[in-house]
């Protein structure tokens, strides 16, 4: 097709393609020479370009018969194909340079990431150096060949010579940059004796994390996890920055708080010589408590690690500062309140210790906030009446959440509309929350789970430790006691850190998970449903999970008539035998009725629109008075209704009660003739 008036190419759609990945694999199939045409280079070809440009790495004869744009001014004379991007250049760049310089609190922008899709490539070259105060240039040969590299260069070393007067006061800024592009390249470097680097996608900190090589095998016994996700849970409980490892603990530089009494603020001061990595260490545990964090905590954005432990600070200030913090111990302080922006800046902190505080409330999404590293969290020993299921169910590795000895009474889902499902929340970790106030264990929708499956299967990538509780066992907990027996037959945790019943009397002492397969135990996990919530007047009526019904027990309560209202539940199954009811009139609440038991009563005629109810799979009419069907009877199965002796006067219009009987042994014959197995 070379030497003609082609200057656009049509869309897939215009093709007669699905879309344009299909367009380009049977394109491919043909040597398309599209040269010498008079092509406009605008969104037409940029639907196809990074096709093109991937294939023309392999297969020169793309460029050899090549695109050669004609117009816009800014891309005449561009070959389609002939960008020749720097793989190996871009991703150190990207992942490696880049990613280091921003862990160091520099802001950057890179072509390949940062330009607008489809916007010219010229112009977002000039806003962009224009916007930045240093720039780097990797003089690899594909750059030196790119024919941007003239505009860029130009362009670049202009706005430095017009700034340099502004910039000289600042050289030892470049000179810092200069050192953390060649720490860059030695970080890639290290090595820990018999430990190995963490590339875990998920933790933020993992480059500078190394795990032990028994995570490859077996350090510690996750029985809740399978064996791919073993190591995760492994490297997330024993790996450490390499700066910790005797081989490199020379690059830390140790800080000290000096001149600090009741009547001045503490400052932090630095009397060892810095190394020229500086890991900063702020460790104070002085004779005089601080009330307070160091007010030039600031100037040091490279500390890793500030224990204040044992002091009497009440109030965290803003620290997001610490943008390279990876360990944050403030036990037995007299600090209050947690909310949700007091560590999401802190991309890199790993472990957290607030145990031994006043803590009384903490916000949702205080840790799930990514990217980020936490692995460790611990808040044993406060004040917590509630916690928040943002707050456990993390979407990534750890090693746990612990909130031992509190008086956590109640789990909340403050978080509007927030809802969990199946592989939204990657990873996992222990959630320790023995010796608390818990006595009951929300419902699905009030964990924001579509139903109990998907609750017990998420839940299960966790390790839940909730024993020394008092459990009130009842149908909050056989919602999932079914589940809870079937995993516990696998796996021995679940009994380890167990969940004992405190109440009711009859299941006081007994262990969630020790039933051994005798299901009948189950039974016993019921909520009592009262009068307020519209338990009939002389009924009993109550919830029980393991037989998937709402029971509402009207025996014997002299009842002349059906009950206008009944609790508002699905899967009723309601027994109103041995009353004086004569007449069954239709109410609402059978439409949610699964059985219903009527015998022994004094009942001539039944509505005939309950027969015609789906739902309802079982009724008893037996030791009635019942003389006349109405067809609508029809509709059920006679296997499922139970009427006793019938008398009635046989009449040609009835002959229909026998065809439907005959009709139905027949059937219940061939099944069993044939049965299926």
């Amino acid at each position: 097709m070379t030497s003609n008036n082609l200057s656009r190419i049509p869309t897939p759609e215009e093709l007669g393609f699905v879309d344009v990945i299909s367009t380009f694999i049977i394109a491919f199939s043909y040597a398309l020479q599209f040269g010498n045409n008079p092509w406009k280079c605008d969104c037409s070809i940029g639907l196809y370009i990074k096709y093109v440009e991937n294939a023309a790495r392999k297969f020169k004869g793309i460029t050899r018969h090549n695109v050669t744009c004609f117009s816009p001014p800014q891309l005449k004379g561009y070959v389609i194909g002939s960008s020749k991007e720097n793989n190996a250049g871009t991703a150190w760049a990207i992942h490696t340079l880049n990613v280091y310089l921003e862990q160091h609190g520099m802001k950057t922008c890179i072509p390949y990431r940062d330009f607008e899709p489809g916007g010219i490539q010229v112009e977002q070259i000039y806003k962009n150096i224009i916007r930045s105060r240093f720039y780097i240039v990797a003089l690899t040969e594909d750059y030196q060949e790119s024919q941007f590299q003239n505009i860029e260069w130009n362009h670049i070393w202009s706005s430095f010579k017009c700034e340099i007067e502004k910039l000289f006061p600042s050289w030892k800024h470049i000179a810092v940059l200069i050192q953390l592009i060649i720490q860059s390249f030695s970080e890639n470097n290290i090595t820990v004796p018999e430990h190995f680097q963490w590339l875990e996608k998920s933790v933020a900190s993992a480059s500078t994390l190394y795990c032990p090589n028994c995570c490859k095998g077996k350090c510690s016994d996750f029985e809740f996890v399978s064996k791919n996700d073993a190591l995760s849970l492994c490297c997330a409980e024993f790996a450490e920055p390499f700066w910790n490892f005797p081989k490199y603990s020379c690059l830390q530089t140790k800080l000290q708080i000096v001149n600090y009494d009741t009547l001045k603020k503490p400052q932090i001061r630095q009397h060892e010589k810095s190394n020229s990595s500086n890991y900063f260490i702020l460790d104070y545990h002085g004779k005089c408590p601080l009330l307070y964090f160091p007010y030039n905590i600031c100037k040091y954005p490279d500390l890793v690690t500030v224990n204040l432990s044992d002091n009497n600070i009440q109030n965290l200030p803003n620290i997001s500062c610490l943008s390279n913090l990876d360990t944050l111990d403030l036990s037995n302080n007299s600090i209050e309140n947690i909310n949700s922006s007091t560590f999401s800046k802190l991309t890199f902190l790993r472990y957290l210790d607030l145990s031994n505080n006043l803590i009384s409330y903490i916000e949702p999404e205080s840790f799930n906030y990514r990217p980020g590293s936490l692995m460790y969290i611990k808040i044993k020993r406060n004040g917590l009446k509630s916690f928040d299921i943002t707050n456990i169910f993390l979407g990534f590795w750890f090693f746990e959440v612990d909130c031992t000895e509190n008086k956590i009474s109640k789990f909340t889902n403050e978080v509007k509309g927030k809802r969990f499902r199946k592989g939204e929340l990657i990873g996992g970790g222990y959630i320790r929350m023995t010796s608390n106030n818990l006595s009951r264990i929300p419902t699905p929708e009030e964990l924001g789970f579509v139903d109990v499956i998907s609750t017990f299967i998420i839940a299960f990538s966790y390790a839940l430790q909730f024993g020394n509780n008092p459990w009130k066992c009842d149908c909050s907990i056989g919602l999932y006691i079914k589940y809870v027996e079937n995993a516990a037959r696998k796996f021995k945790g679940i009994t380890r850190h167990n969940v004992t019943c405190f109440s009711p009397p009859q299941l006081k002492g007994y262990v969630i998970g020790s039933s051994k397969g005798n299901s009948s135990i189950y039974d016993l996990f019921i909520c009592n449903i009262n009068m307020k919530n519209k338990c009939p007047m002389r009924c009993t009526c109550f919830q029980q999970p393991s037989k998937e019904r709402v029971v509402v027990n009207c025996t014997f309560s002299k009842q002349t008539k059906l009950p206008s209202n009944v609790p508002d539940f699905d899967n009723l199954d309601i027994d109103f035998s041995r009353n004086q009811i004569k007449y069954v009139q239709f109410e609402e609440y059978l439409n949610r009725t699964k059985r219903i038991d009527l015998s022994y009563n004094d009942i001539i005629h039944i509505d005939p629109l309950i027969y015609k109810i789906k739902t309802l799979n079982y009724i008893n009419l037996y030791k009635n008075r019942i003389s006349f069907f109405d067809k609508t009877i029809l509709q059920k199965n006679p296997c499922n209704l139970v009427f006793g002796e019938i008398k009635t006067k046989c009449r040609c219009e009835l002959y229909w009660i026998k065809t439907w009987l005959n009709a139905i042994v027949v059937k219940i014959a061939a099944q069993i003739a044939s049965p299926v197995i």
